[in-house]
């Protein structure tokens, strides 16, 4: 770790109140907790090839580093969890946004046959 790079001690916290506020976020979106297995249809019932293609993968990479926030993270761990997913957490409304965005976008294009 780049020693001049000044973690703030509240880091941890700040680290696990993005992963509450998107688990808070993924509940009220989907209805059921991030943490727990689901199926397309539980998620994005009208349309669970957008769950597969676009929302399984995001949650295959964001779920692991839930179980690594905890009150007495170290520096490195903070800097893993925030490089890998606090900054993604942050802003799930825009990637889920923009996730969607880009998914119907090209299944137009693919409808209209170009």
């Amino acid at each position: 770790m780049d020693p001049n790079l000044s973690i703030p001690a509240d880091a941890p916290k700040a680290v696990a109140l993005a992963a509450d506020e998107f688990a808070k976020y993924w509940k009220l979106v989907t209805g059921r907790d991030f943490a727990e297995e689901t199926n397309a249809v539980a998620h994005f019932g009208i349309d669970p090839a957008f769950y597969e293609e676009c929302m399984k993968p995001l949650v295959a990479r964001l779920n692991p580093y839930r179980s690594k926030v905890k009150p007495d993270m170290t520096d490195e761990e903070v800097m893993d969890v925030y490089e890998h997913a606090a900054k993604e957490w942050m802003n799930i409304d825009f990637i889920v946004s923009r996730l969607r965005e880009r998914y119907v976008e090209r299944k137009l294009i693919e409808d209209a046959g170009f």
